[in-house]
């Protein structure tokens, strides 16, 4: 969690998503390229309007043509919940991709390309980016989640890689990525944790809101780190730190917070 960029690492941007959720992310165009894949539909367009960025591959989380390379169009859900860019002017790579879409952005390309999808869907049938490892370029593999809705290619032979990338997974494919690659992720300095998948680095521990909404990681050892962190937490995380580690924020710090 962030309040502003000054709360970040040098080079990095604060974005705020929301009043419970905020992470810092490098604005550099290789580096926003590589992270903004895995951003969620709600944050993507708030990372993009920080960073002044306006593309992220085939998502388009504004909703808008202009954000896809043409002559690809912005589809968007029903339920507006997820879009993506799709070419509607050409039917055999339409055809050749529609298969692998999820049943609601298929169906939505159908209606705005005026195409029927009749590619016999591989089985299983999980949307993503992959179905088999053939479809991953090595050393790459397909990892599908258990309900087999979704799949994706991670590197399960760089553990460097996979460090930086499993904390922007989804908890399912994290798990499914633990499964297959051997390997667990680790959050982190006080970022988001979940479970046994999203662990917190020792001496750290996990702090979950009483709603379960959201959890992070907080050094309930370090007094000096816990007075120095807690003003910057939402008030859900703050009385839920304060009750695990028996620390209670400053009253200067949680009136920083309150405004």
């Amino acid at each position: 969690m962030c309040k502003t960029s000054a709360d970040c690492g040098a080079g990095l941007t604060c974005v705020v998503e929301n009043q419970y959720y905020a992470q810092c992310v490098s604005c550099d165009a290789t580096s926003f390229a590589k992270q903004c894949s895995y951003m969620s539909e709600t944050f993507l367009p708030k990372a993009e309007d920080a960073c002044k960025i306006n593309h992220c591959g085939d998502r388009c989380p504004h909703h808008k043509d202009t954000e896809c390379d043409g002559p690809k169009n912005c589809v968007i859900q029903k339920d507006n919940t997820y879009a993506q860019c799709v070419d509607c002017t050409n039917k055999t790579s339409f055809q050749a991709a529609c298969s692998y879409w999820s049943d609601e952005i298929r169906v939505a390309a159908e209606m705005k390309c005026g195409i029927n999808c009749t590619g016999a869907p591989p089985s299983p049938t999980p949307s993503g980016q992959c179905h088999n490892d053939t479809d991953c370029s090595k050393p790459k593999v397909c990892v599908e989640e258990a309900d087999k809705s979704y799949a994706q290619c991670i590197d399960c032979s760089n553990k460097t890689w996979y460090a930086e990338q499993c904390v922007y997974w989804s908890p399912n494919i994290r798990m499914a990525a633990s499964t297959r690659c051997g390997m667990t992720c680790n959050a982190t300095s006080g970022g988001a944790c979940h479970g046994t998948d999203l662990t917190c680095l020792k001496p750290q521990t996990c702090v979950e809101e009483d709603d379960k909404y959201y959890a992070q990681c907080v050094d309930c050892t370090n007094k000096t780190w816990f007075d120095t962190q807690c003003k910057y937490w939402s008030n859900k995380i703050l009385d839920a730190a304060e009750k695990k580690c028996g620390i209670a924020c400053p009253p200067a710090a949680k009136l920083v917070e309150s405004h």
